[in-house]
Protein backbone atom coordinates (compact mmCIF):
# COMPACT_ATOMS: atom_id res chain seq x y z
CA UNK A 1 0.00 0.00 0.00
CA UNK A 2 1.18 3.49 -1.13
CA UNK A 3 -0.06 6.81 -1.28
CA UNK A 4 0.56 9.32 -4.23
CA UNK A 5 -1.27 12.56 -4.47
CA UNK A 6 -1.15 15.07 -7.47
CA UNK A 7 -2.18 18.98 -8.00
CA UNK A 8 -2.72 20.40 -11.50
CA UNK A 9 -2.98 23.80 -11.32
CA UNK A 10 -2.64 25.17 -8.58
CA UNK A 11 0.06 28.20 -7.26
CA UNK A 12 0.71 26.29 -4.12
CA UNK A 13 0.13 22.92 -2.41
CA UNK A 14 1.29 22.45 1.72
CA UNK A 15 3.30 19.05 0.60
CA UNK A 16 3.87 18.97 4.12
CA UNK A 17 0.25 18.20 5.33
CA UNK A 18 0.07 15.93 2.21
CA UNK A 19 2.73 13.60 3.80
CA UNK A 20 1.20 13.70 7.12
CA UNK A 21 -1.92 12.68 5.90
CA UNK A 22 -0.14 9.70 3.53
CA UNK A 23 2.68 8.83 5.76
CA UNK A 24 0.19 5.49 6.87
CA UNK A 25 0.06 4.15 3.44
CA UNK A 26 4.00 4.62 2.69
CA UNK A 27 6.14 4.44 5.63
CA UNK A 28 9.57 3.86 3.89
CA UNK A 29 9.92 6.75 1.18
CA UNK A 30 8.29 9.36 -0.34
CA UNK A 31 9.20 11.58 -3.03
CA UNK A 32 8.07 14.28 -4.75
CA UNK A 33 8.42 15.65 -8.64
CA UNK A 34 6.79 19.10 -9.69
CA UNK A 35 7.39 21.28 -13.07
CA UNK A 36 9.20 24.15 -11.57
CA UNK A 37 8.93 26.47 -14.47
CA UNK A 38 5.52 25.85 -14.32
CA UNK A 39 3.78 28.25 -11.83
CA UNK A 40 0.21 26.64 -11.95
CA UNK A 41 1.60 23.05 -13.73
CA UNK A 42 1.70 19.85 -11.93
CA UNK A 43 2.97 18.70 -8.22
CA UNK A 44 3.23 14.83 -8.10
CA UNK A 45 3.69 13.53 -4.70
CA UNK A 46 4.26 10.01 -3.10
CA UNK A 47 4.59 7.87 0.00
CA UNK A 48 5.70 4.30 -0.07
CA UNK A 49 5.67 1.08 1.06
CA UNK A 50 8.31 -1.12 -0.61
CA UNK A 51 7.37 -4.74 -1.62
CA UNK A 52 8.80 -5.89 -5.01
CA UNK A 53 12.27 -4.50 -5.01
CA UNK A 54 12.88 -2.98 -1.83
CA UNK A 55 15.90 -0.64 -3.06
CA UNK A 56 16.06 2.84 -3.96
CA UNK A 57 15.39 1.87 -7.75
CA UNK A 58 12.04 2.03 -7.02
CA UNK A 59 11.63 4.89 -5.92
CA UNK A 60 8.59 7.33 -7.27
CA UNK A 61 7.81 9.47 -8.56
CA UNK A 62 9.30 7.78 -11.82
CA UNK A 63 10.73 9.40 -14.58
CA UNK A 64 11.82 7.99 -17.84
CA UNK A 65 14.85 8.02 -19.45
CA UNK A 66 14.51 10.61 -21.47
CA UNK A 67 12.16 12.62 -19.09
CA UNK A 68 9.12 12.31 -21.18
CA UNK A 69 7.00 10.70 -18.69
CA UNK A 70 6.59 10.63 -15.08
CA UNK A 71 4.46 8.02 -13.01
CA UNK A 72 3.46 7.63 -9.90
CA UNK A 73 1.69 4.11 -8.65
CA UNK A 74 0.01 2.75 -5.63
CA UNK A 75 -1.04 -1.33 -5.98
CA UNK A 76 1.02 -4.42 -6.89
CA UNK A 77 1.22 -5.81 -10.30
CA UNK A 78 0.96 -9.88 -10.31
CA UNK A 79 2.16 -10.45 -14.28
CA UNK A 80 5.02 -8.10 -13.99
CA UNK A 81 7.41 -10.74 -14.64
CA UNK A 82 5.99 -11.79 -17.75
CA UNK A 83 5.14 -8.34 -19.05
CA UNK A 84 8.74 -7.44 -18.43
CA UNK A 85 9.63 -10.24 -20.58
CA UNK A 86 7.69 -9.53 -23.12
CA UNK A 87 9.11 -5.81 -23.41
CA UNK A 88 12.60 -7.19 -23.28
CA UNK A 89 12.14 -9.07 -25.98
CA UNK A 90 10.82 -6.33 -27.54
CA UNK A 91 14.32 -4.11 -26.51
CA UNK A 92 13.50 -2.23 -23.71
CA UNK A 93 15.89 -2.02 -20.59
CA UNK A 94 15.59 -2.21 -16.84
CA UNK A 95 17.42 -1.06 -14.37
CA UNK A 96 14.97 -2.05 -11.37
CA UNK A 97 13.02 -5.54 -10.18
CA UNK A 98 10.23 -3.35 -9.15
CA UNK A 99 6.84 -3.45 -10.88
CA UNK A 100 6.78 0.17 -11.02
CA UNK A 101 9.19 0.51 -13.72
CA UNK A 102 7.24 -2.17 -15.64
CA UNK A 103 4.63 0.60 -15.66
CA UNK A 104 6.47 3.16 -16.96
CA UNK A 105 8.14 1.14 -19.61
CA UNK A 106 4.86 -0.83 -20.44
CA UNK A 107 3.04 2.95 -21.00
CA UNK A 108 6.29 4.38 -22.97
CA UNK A 109 5.71 0.90 -25.01
CA UNK A 110 1.83 0.48 -25.13
CA UNK A 111 0.56 3.95 -24.53
CA UNK A 112 -2.87 3.56 -23.03
CA UNK A 113 -3.11 -0.19 -24.33
CA UNK A 114 -1.54 -0.93 -21.18
CA UNK A 115 -4.33 -1.08 -18.55
CA UNK A 116 -6.22 -4.41 -20.13
CA UNK A 117 -2.65 -5.95 -20.24
CA UNK A 118 -2.22 -6.07 -16.07
CA UNK A 119 -3.40 -8.28 -13.87
CA UNK A 120 -2.97 -6.85 -10.13
CA UNK A 121 -4.31 -4.28 -7.89
CA UNK A 122 -3.69 -0.35 -8.96
CA UNK A 123 -4.16 3.05 -9.02
CA UNK A 124 -1.68 5.00 -11.39
CA UNK A 125 -1.31 8.40 -12.34
CA UNK A 126 0.99 9.17 -15.71
CA UNK A 127 1.94 12.43 -17.22
CA UNK A 128 3.38 12.95 -20.42
CA UNK A 129 5.40 15.69 -20.21
CA UNK A 130 5.85 17.25 -24.13
CA UNK A 131 2.14 16.61 -24.45
CA UNK A 132 1.21 18.00 -20.74
CA UNK A 133 -1.29 15.03 -20.90
CA UNK A 134 -2.52 13.55 -17.45
CA UNK A 135 -3.71 10.05 -17.36
CA UNK A 136 -5.69 8.48 -14.01
CA UNK A 137 -6.62 4.72 -14.25
CA UNK A 138 -7.52 2.72 -11.43
CA UNK A 139 -8.35 -1.38 -11.72
CA UNK A 140 -11.00 -3.22 -12.78
CA UNK A 141 -12.33 -3.91 -9.24
CA UNK A 142 -11.42 -0.69 -8.04
CA UNK A 143 -9.75 -2.62 -4.91
CA UNK A 144 -6.91 0.57 -5.26
CA UNK A 145 -8.56 4.07 -4.31
CA UNK A 146 -8.34 6.58 -6.43
CA UNK A 147 -9.98 10.26 -5.60
CA UNK A 148 -10.04 12.89 -7.59
CA UNK A 149 -12.10 16.69 -8.14
CA UNK A 150 -11.71 18.59 -11.37
CA UNK A 151 -12.39 21.93 -12.18
CA UNK A 152 -14.18 23.51 -15.25
CA UNK A 153 -10.90 25.52 -15.88
CA UNK A 154 -8.68 22.64 -16.45
CA UNK A 155 -7.36 22.27 -12.58
CA UNK A 156 -7.89 18.99 -10.86
CA UNK A 157 -6.80 17.36 -7.91
CA UNK A 158 -6.39 13.36 -6.89
CA UNK A 159 -4.91 11.51 -4.38
CA UNK A 160 -5.32 8.05 -2.42
CA UNK A 161 -7.49 9.70 0.19
CA UNK A 162 -9.60 12.44 1.10
CA UNK A 163 -7.37 13.15 4.04
CA UNK A 164 -4.45 14.46 1.08
CA UNK A 165 -6.97 16.57 -0.52
CA UNK A 166 -8.07 17.85 2.26
CA UNK A 167 -4.72 18.86 3.92
CA UNK A 168 -3.31 19.89 0.18
CA UNK A 169 -4.76 23.77 0.91
CA UNK A 170 -6.26 23.75 -2.74
CA UNK A 171 -9.56 23.33 -1.56
CA UNK A 172 -11.16 25.78 0.52
CA UNK A 173 -15.15 24.99 1.08
CA UNK A 174 -15.92 21.64 1.30
CA UNK A 175 -19.43 20.36 1.95
CA UNK A 176 -20.97 16.88 3.35
CA UNK A 177 -22.56 15.05 0.22
CA UNK A 178 -25.92 13.68 2.21
CA UNK A 179 -26.53 11.28 -0.85
CA UNK A 180 -23.32 9.42 0.31
CA UNK A 181 -24.38 9.54 4.10
CA UNK A 182 -27.32 8.06 2.69
CA UNK A 183 -25.30 5.18 0.68
CA UNK A 184 -23.55 4.39 4.40
CA UNK A 185 -26.33 4.36 6.18
CA UNK A 186 -28.38 1.71 3.84
CA UNK A 187 -25.00 -0.10 2.39
CA UNK A 188 -22.55 0.33 5.95
CA UNK A 189 -19.89 2.05 3.22
CA UNK A 190 -20.05 5.08 0.58
CA UNK A 191 -20.87 3.49 -2.24
CA UNK A 192 -19.03 4.94 -5.25
CA UNK A 193 -18.10 7.12 -7.49
CA UNK A 194 -19.43 9.49 -4.66
CA UNK A 195 -17.19 10.26 -1.85
CA UNK A 196 -18.40 11.77 1.61
CA UNK A 197 -17.16 15.26 0.37
CA UNK A 198 -19.18 17.50 -2.51
CA UNK A 199 -17.33 17.78 -5.94
CA UNK A 200 -14.83 14.79 -4.74
CA UNK A 201 -15.25 11.33 -6.45
CA UNK A 202 -13.90 8.26 -6.87
CA UNK A 203 -12.45 7.07 -10.44
CA UNK A 204 -14.54 4.38 -11.50
CA UNK A 205 -13.14 0.51 -11.12
CA UNK A 206 -12.25 -0.20 -14.44
CA UNK A 207 -11.75 3.34 -15.78
CA UNK A 208 -9.15 5.63 -17.16
CA UNK A 209 -9.61 9.57 -16.81
CA UNK A 210 -7.92 11.36 -19.69
CA UNK A 211 -6.83 14.95 -19.36
CA UNK A 212 -5.70 16.60 -22.90
CA UNK A 213 -5.23 20.45 -23.04
CA UNK A 214 -7.07 21.05 -26.09
CA UNK A 215 -10.16 18.33 -25.61
CA UNK A 216 -10.60 18.61 -21.94
CA UNK A 217 -11.30 15.45 -19.70
CA UNK A 218 -12.19 11.87 -21.27
CA UNK A 219 -13.69 9.65 -18.89
CA UNK A 220 -13.93 5.88 -20.17
CA UNK A 221 -13.69 1.93 -19.77
CA UNK A 222 -10.61 -0.05 -20.53
CA UNK A 223 -11.98 -3.19 -20.25
CA UNK A 224 -14.94 -5.34 -21.59
CA UNK A 225 -17.69 -4.79 -19.39
CA UNK A 226 -19.89 -8.54 -20.38
CA UNK A 227 -19.04 -11.55 -18.74
CA UNK A 228 -18.26 -13.89 -21.18
CA UNK A 229 -18.11 -17.80 -20.52
CA UNK A 230 -20.92 -20.31 -19.93
CA UNK A 231 -24.16 -19.68 -18.34
CA UNK A 232 -24.93 -21.21 -14.43
CA UNK A 233 -27.49 -23.62 -16.19
CA UNK A 234 -24.17 -24.87 -18.16
CA UNK A 235 -22.20 -25.89 -15.03
CA UNK A 236 -22.11 -29.24 -12.99
CA UNK A 237 -21.01 -28.16 -9.10
CA UNK A 238 -18.13 -30.52 -10.18
CA UNK A 239 -17.25 -28.33 -12.98
CA UNK A 240 -18.05 -25.59 -10.58
CA UNK A 241 -16.15 -26.51 -7.67
CA UNK A 242 -13.15 -27.30 -9.98
CA UNK A 243 -13.57 -23.99 -11.58
CA UNK A 244 -13.22 -22.66 -8.18
CA UNK A 245 -9.88 -24.30 -6.98
CA UNK A 246 -8.04 -23.71 -10.04
CA UNK A 247 -8.99 -19.84 -9.69
CA UNK A 248 -7.89 -19.67 -6.18
CA UNK A 249 -5.02 -21.92 -6.42
CA UNK A 250 -4.04 -18.53 -9.32
CA UNK A 251 -4.81 -16.34 -7.65
CA UNK A 252 -2.78 -17.20 -4.39
CA UNK A 253 0.19 -17.89 -6.52
CA UNK A 254 0.45 -14.96 -8.27
CA UNK A 255 -0.22 -12.67 -5.53
CA UNK A 256 2.61 -14.92 -3.42
CA UNK A 257 5.13 -12.25 -4.66
CA UNK A 258 7.63 -9.74 -3.15
CA UNK A 259 10.28 -10.00 -0.60
CA UNK A 260 8.26 -9.90 2.55
CA UNK A 261 6.80 -12.83 4.29
CA UNK A 262 3.46 -13.72 3.26
CA UNK A 263 0.38 -14.22 6.60
CA UNK A 264 -3.17 -13.98 6.57
CA UNK A 265 -5.91 -12.74 8.49
CA UNK A 266 -8.13 -15.81 9.22
CA UNK A 267 -11.62 -15.89 10.28
CA UNK A 268 -13.70 -19.00 11.26
CA UNK A 269 -14.98 -19.03 7.37
CA UNK A 270 -14.60 -21.32 4.40
CA UNK A 271 -13.24 -18.32 2.37
CA UNK A 272 -9.97 -17.29 4.56
CA UNK A 273 -10.22 -21.29 5.59
CA UNK A 274 -8.77 -22.23 1.97
CA UNK A 275 -7.52 -19.61 1.33
CA UNK A 276 -4.86 -20.71 4.30
CA UNK A 277 -4.68 -24.11 3.37
CA UNK A 278 -3.88 -23.02 -0.79
CA UNK A 279 -1.12 -20.27 1.08
CA UNK A 280 0.64 -23.35 3.14
CA UNK A 281 1.03 -25.13 -0.14
CA UNK A 282 2.36 -22.19 -2.24
CA UNK A 283 4.89 -21.39 0.92
CA UNK A 284 8.16 -23.44 2.32
CA UNK A 285 8.11 -21.32 5.45
CA UNK A 286 6.13 -20.47 8.54
CA UNK A 287 2.87 -18.87 7.75
CA UNK A 288 1.43 -16.19 10.63
CA UNK A 289 -2.09 -16.03 10.79
CA UNK A 290 -4.02 -13.43 13.31
CA UNK A 291 -8.10 -12.72 13.81
CA UNK A 292 -10.37 -11.28 15.73
CA UNK A 293 -12.34 -12.35 18.86
CA UNK A 294 -14.89 -10.28 21.15
CA UNK A 295 -15.17 -10.48 24.71
CA UNK A 296 -17.75 -8.80 26.69
CA UNK A 297 -19.75 -7.21 23.48
CA UNK A 298 -23.41 -8.83 23.42
CA UNK A 299 -24.39 -9.58 19.87
CA UNK A 300 -20.76 -9.41 18.70
CA UNK A 301 -20.37 -13.01 16.63
CA UNK A 302 -16.91 -14.20 17.76
CA UNK A 303 -15.21 -16.75 15.12
CA UNK A 304 -11.77 -16.63 16.64
CA UNK A 305 -12.02 -20.57 18.15
CA UNK A 306 -12.98 -21.76 14.95
CA UNK A 307 -10.18 -19.84 13.47
CA UNK A 308 -7.55 -21.64 16.29
CA UNK A 309 -8.85 -25.07 15.31
CA UNK A 310 -8.05 -24.03 11.56
CA UNK A 311 -4.65 -22.73 12.34
CA UNK A 312 -4.01 -25.92 14.62
CA UNK A 313 -5.28 -28.00 11.60
CA UNK A 314 -2.58 -26.10 9.33
CA UNK A 315 0.09 -25.69 11.31
CA UNK A 316 0.31 -21.91 11.06
CA UNK A 317 1.53 -19.31 13.66
CA UNK A 318 -1.42 -18.21 15.26
CA UNK A 319 -2.39 -15.21 17.12
CA UNK A 320 -6.14 -13.77 18.39
CA UNK A 321 -6.68 -10.32 19.43
CA UNK A 322 -9.48 -9.86 21.70
CA UNK A 323 -11.45 -6.98 21.44
CA UNK A 324 -13.47 -5.31 24.70
CA UNK A 325 -14.92 -2.21 25.60
CA UNK A 326 -11.97 -1.14 26.68
CA UNK A 327 -9.94 -1.88 23.77
CA UNK A 328 -12.89 0.20 21.59
CA UNK A 329 -12.49 3.20 24.34
CA UNK A 330 -8.63 2.85 23.97
CA UNK A 331 -8.52 2.76 19.99
CA UNK A 332 -11.25 4.63 18.46
CA UNK A 333 -9.91 8.29 18.63
CA UNK A 334 -6.69 6.70 16.46
CA UNK A 335 -9.22 4.60 14.23
CA UNK A 336 -11.32 7.65 13.32
CA UNK A 337 -8.50 9.51 12.75
CA UNK A 338 -6.77 6.95 10.30
CA UNK A 339 -10.16 6.03 8.05
CA UNK A 340 -10.74 8.01 5.21
CA UNK A 341 -14.65 6.90 5.12
CA UNK A 342 -16.58 5.20 7.60
CA UNK A 343 -17.35 1.26 6.95
CA UNK A 344 -19.34 -0.69 8.92
CA UNK A 345 -16.84 -3.24 8.89
CA UNK A 346 -13.54 -0.68 9.39
CA UNK A 347 -12.95 -1.04 13.33
CA UNK A 348 -11.93 -4.56 12.40
CA UNK A 349 -10.13 -4.01 10.25
CA UNK A 350 -8.20 -1.27 11.75
CA UNK A 351 -7.32 -3.62 15.01
CA UNK A 352 -6.00 -6.85 13.03
CA UNK A 353 -3.95 -4.74 10.84
CA UNK A 354 -2.73 -2.77 13.52
CA UNK A 355 -2.09 -6.62 15.30
CA UNK A 356 -0.59 -7.76 11.96
CA UNK A 357 1.95 -5.02 11.92
CA UNK A 358 3.14 -5.26 15.45
CA UNK A 359 4.05 -9.04 14.49
CA UNK A 360 6.04 -7.64 11.52
CA UNK A 361 3.76 -8.63 9.00
CA UNK A 362 3.87 -6.17 5.65
CA UNK A 363 2.24 -8.17 3.16
CA UNK A 364 -1.43 -10.88 4.24
CA UNK A 365 -3.87 -12.42 2.73
CA UNK A 366 -7.86 -11.51 3.42
CA UNK A 367 -10.90 -12.99 2.02
CA UNK A 368 -12.48 -9.70 1.89
CA UNK A 369 -15.26 -10.01 -0.49
CA UNK A 370 -15.84 -13.42 -0.30
CA UNK A 371 -18.81 -13.32 1.87
CA UNK A 372 -20.93 -11.05 -0.88
CA UNK A 373 -19.71 -13.31 -3.82
CA UNK A 374 -20.25 -16.81 -1.29
CA UNK A 375 -22.99 -15.97 1.34
CA UNK A 376 -21.12 -15.87 4.09
CA UNK A 377 -23.50 -14.75 6.35
CA UNK A 378 -27.59 -16.17 6.65
CA UNK A 379 -28.41 -12.25 5.57
CA UNK A 380 -25.96 -12.27 2.41
CA UNK A 381 -27.33 -15.86 1.64
CA UNK A 382 -30.80 -14.77 1.88
CA UNK A 383 -30.13 -11.58 -0.03
CA UNK A 384 -29.06 -13.96 -3.45
CA UNK A 385 -31.76 -16.10 -3.18
CA UNK A 386 -34.02 -12.92 -3.09
CA UNK A 387 -32.29 -11.85 -6.10
CA UNK A 388 -32.63 -14.53 -7.93
CA UNK A 389 -36.10 -15.56 -7.29
CA UNK A 390 -36.51 -11.69 -8.20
Amino acid sequence: MCGLFGALGYRSVNTTEVYKALQGRGPDDRGRWSENNQPEGLELLHTRLAIQDCSDLGHQPMVSSDGGLVLIFNGEIYNQKSLRKELEQKGWDFRSECDTEVLLVGFQHWGQGLWRRLNGIFAIACWETNERRLTLVRDRFGIKPLVWSKESDGRCLFASELSAIMASGCIDNTKFDSLALESYQFWGAVAGPRTLLKNIHSLKAGHSAILEQSNGWRIQPYIETTVAGHQSKDWSLNHATKAIDEALNQAVERQSIGEHPVGIYLSGGLDSGLLAAILQNHQTQQINSISIGFQYLPGAIDESDRAEITAAHLDLQHHTILIGPEELDKHFDSFISAIDQPSIDGFNSFIITQGARKLGMKVAFSGLGADEIFGGYPHMLMGSIKQANY
